[in-house]
């Protein structure tokens, strides 16, 4: 019976100069201790959740930052193959040609992806 431990209002009339005023007061039925030790449970549970809503974020700038750093080591593996290709005498003009494109496409990307980012940033701050 939860209902139990639920304060109840009670009504008090205080006499003020020809009229009474009439006053609700609460009235517990749980014991000190009860209620201590409820506010204790209850001031844990808020702790814990925000100590895993913390650890969740942390845990996904983790998983971002890994993200990033794989696409960057990709990004400057390809463009500096592709930078190798474009000045080496040993390829065609058709592969300088599709390799100097290459390289043009992935510092656009990187420069879009930064840029982004840091517009994002600023939006939200």
């Amino acid at each position: 019976m939860p209902e139990d431990n639920l304060p109840q209002p009670a009504e008090s009339a205080q006499p003020k100069g020809d009229s009474q005023v009439v006053t609700k007061e609460t009235v517990s039925k749980e014991s000190v201790q009860e209620r201590d030790s409820r506010l204790k449970r209850e001031e844990q549970k808020q702790e814990y959740e925000l100590r895993e809503k913390e650890a969740a974020a942390r845990h996904q700038r983790l998983l971002e930052k890994i993200l990033v750093l794989v696409l960057i080591i990709f990004s400057l593996t390809i463009g500096a193959f592709c930078l190798y290709v474009s000045l080496s005498t040993r390829f065609s003009q058709d592969e300088k040609i599709w390799a100097r494109s290459s390289l043009g496409t992935i510092i656009g990307a990187i420069a879009g992806f930064f840029t982004g980012k840091s517009m994002t940033k600023s939006n939200t701050s």
